[in-house]
């Protein structure tokens, strides 16, 4: 955080309820034994073909019923609504009158349900930057839902786009400062199909002996999913990583060994699903297969990873009654500053369009760049932020940063 807020604030953070070091929600008695159980499905990432998505959608729903007998009345009170409850108490037990707050991805959408719960409590300072859109994470209050989480907010379309311009930027720039070119921008989109294409057939091994690793085609989707999300040094790692493959695409897959054991305490996925799939409408499971058949058409591979990772809400076994729908125009006691950047993997700047337009009282600041979220890596919307925060002033109506480098530029 830059100097000036952390000079003027202390910093407060807190695991919600469900999550961390609050009282967690866990599925099982190890992370090992979760391991374990997602095996069978090649680690639950998403399946490839009719017999792995009828044996995907199986196994998360007996995940779903293994959380709820070993975790009881807990799933029915992790969602947002009772986050923004607790949130309250927290200001309240540190004598602020007014809640300053940063949400940051998820947590835009924690702040805005905070903003229509506890519309008074809104201090003349509340950041929301990398954006979910309220209406559309929440199918706008309806229970039956056409699409998935991940394809109302745009995070399929979101990483596609993101992707493209990766592996463009790529392939302008030279091999020392992007290991993953081929020169030009159309010769290495080539190359990562190919890459793809060859670990459609099966798993390539990186390494050798003890420390070899089997890498699968979801793994790497999933890695470069999430390798979107930073850029610097982010994109050049996964860069790096891409080229390591590619190098060894031609190597044969050997045994992996064993994890070694793990602690009884664990932050596994079902702290996240626990929150989503309760407050969330999902489609049945029975649409996704064809939902995936879209993603391919429409955002190709790279769409999967989203989509199904939204799969288990299908057959979540605990919907609360606690969750908030809306409205989320509650007049506030202070505006509101909502940040997006134009090509983020995650959180399509659409949503930053939607928050701004959804809330009563918000400004919106657009930062021409890339990765999720703009906190950081401009100094424009920084000093913005900084504005806001210390001395209540919003940016002019229209305000636009560009971020203080681009990726792939060298030193």
């Amino acid at each position: 955080m830059p100097a000036a807020l952390r000079a003027r604030f202390d910093v407060v953070s807190w695991d919600p309820r469900g999550v961390g070091e609050s009282t967690a929600v866990q599925c099982f008695a190890s992370s090992d034994d979760e391991n374990t159980f997602a095996w069978r499905v090649r680690q639950l990432i998403f399946p490839v073909g009719t017999a792995q998505e009828t044996a995907y959608i199986k196994r998360w729903a007996q995940f779903g019923q293994r959380c709820a007998e070993r975790n009881g009345a807990l799933l029915g009170h992790v969602t947002t609504a009772e986050a923004a409850r607790d949130l309250d108490l927290l200001r309240r037990a540190v004598g602020d009158p007014k809640l300053h707050y940063q949400g940051l991805s998820y947590g835009t959408y924690l702040g805005a349900t905070y903003a229509n719960l506890f519309p008074g409590e809104v201090g003349a300072l509340l950041v929301l930057d990398a954006n979910f859109a309220p209406v559309a994470y929440t199918n706008g209050g309806k229970q039956k839902a056409l699409l998935s989480r991940a394809q109302r907010l745009g995070l399929d379309a979101g990483a596609a786009t993101t992707l493209a311009a990766m592996l463009r930027l790529c392939g302008r720039a030279t091999v020392a400062d992007c290991a993953f070119s081929a020169g030009t921008a159309a010769k290495t989109r080539a190359k990562f199909e190919a890459l793809l294409a060859r670990l459609r057939k099966g798993p390539v091994v990186i390494g050798t002996g003890p420390a070899a690793i089997n890498i699968t085609y979801p793994q790497l989707l999933r890695g470069v999913f999430y390798g979107l999300y930073v850029v610097h040094p982010g994109w050049s790692d996964l860069a790096k990583d891409l080229q390591e493959l590619w190098l060894a695409r031609g190597q044969r897959v050997q045994f992996t060994p064993a994890a070694p054991a793990s602690p009884t305490r664990y932050a596994g996925p079902e702290q996240t699903i626990s929150i989503i799939c309760a407050e969330t409408p999902s489609p049945g499971p029975l649409q996704f297969p064809h939902l995936a058949r879209q993603e391919l058409r429409h955002n190709g591979p790279i769409g999967l990873v989203p989509l199904w990772g939204d799969e288990p809400c299908s057959t979540w076994p605990v919907h609360s009654a606690a969750s908030y729908f809306g409205p989320w125009n509650t007049r506030t006691a202070a505006p509101i500053l909502v940040i997006g950047n134009t090509t983020d993997p995650a959180t399509p700047l659409k949503n930053s369009v939607e928050m701004a337009a959804e809330l009563a009282r918000a400004r919106l600041l657009v930062v021409r760049g890339y990765g999720h979220g703009a906190f950081g890596t401009s100094r424009c919307a920084d000093n913005a932020e900084v504005g806001y925060f210390v001395h209540g002033v919003l940016p002019s109506p229209g305000t636009a940063c560009a971020q203080d480098s681009r990726p792939f530029q060298g030193k």
